[in-house]
């Protein structure tokens, strides 16, 4: 029996599986400005920034540790800015996190992801992304920017569910969410998504080429069904129509 012979939904990892990020100088000199600005602060942003990016690493370990994710207003105003009053932090915090991570770059689409995700569809795949993200709202507006929110059944982020991938808990969260059993469920991303996919006991975990599949197989191939799809479009091999055997 083929490995997707029972999988009715399919989970996404969102960066660096359906979008990148790159460089973009312009968009980091204005998420500075823009912070400044939000905070009514008069520090130089040298002097702000590195505060932020030391506490935001220090954030980080701590989230990866406990696979625990804050929302954006105990994030700004408990980790990141807790000198500041608290109530203007939290008005403006959805702001302060969008800047903040275009800071890193702009978000782009991967080539053809859009069409097989849309043909997915049409072969009668319920499509849905789990991310680890401090933002709330950041990733379903980029969807709606680039005409996708109508392909996802349902979206769960790390800062609304709290929970961090990969701990199996918030893949089994996704499956209910999704109104389909682990069974039935197949994770598309990389190494550290695909762990906690098979923990969960999701149907089949499908890694991406990305450059670090290296002991992949073992891993996950131990814990569950795992396959290495290559490029996006290899999904489409993968995922035959569901509808010719319903």
């Amino acid at each position: 029996m083929p490995l997707t012979a029972n999988i009715s939904t399919i989970f996404f990892s969102a960066d660096y599986t359906l979008r990148t990020v790159t460089a973009d100088p312009a968009a980091a000199s204005q998420a500075a400005s823009g912070i400044l600005r939000l905070l009514q602060s008069r520090e130089t942003w040298e002097s702000l920034s590195a505060r932020l990016e030391s506490r935001w690493a220090a954030y980080r370990r701590q989230a990866d540790d406990t696979l625990l994710e804050a929302g954006e207003q105990e994030l700004w105003s408990r980790y990141l800015l807790p000198e500041y009053e608290p109530n203007m932090v939290c008005a403006v915090s959805a702001s302060l996190t969008r800047l903040w991570l275009s800071r890193e770059g702009r978000r782009a689409i991967q080539p053809g992801t859009a069409d097989v995700l849309r043909t997915l569809n049409r072969r009668g795949y319920s499509l849905c992304i789990l991310e680890n993200t401090p933002a709330e709202d950041e990733l379903n507006a980029w969807l709606v920017t680039e005409g996708l929110a109508s392909c996802f059944r349902t979206v769960l982020l790390s800062s609304k569910i709290r929970l961090r991938k990969p701990d199996p808990a918030a893949y089994r969260l996704a499956a209910r969410c999704a109104d389909a059993s682990v069974r039935e469920c197949a994770f598309v991303g990389g190494p550290m998504d695909l762990t906690g996919a098979a923990a969960a006991s999701f149907g089949l975990a499908v890694l991406l080429d990305s450059g670090e599949s290296v002991g992949f197989s073992h891993r996950a191939g131990t814990a569950g069904n795992a396959v290495q799809a290559g490029a996006m479009d290899g999904l489409l091999d993968l995922f035959p129509d569901r509808r010719e055997t319903a």
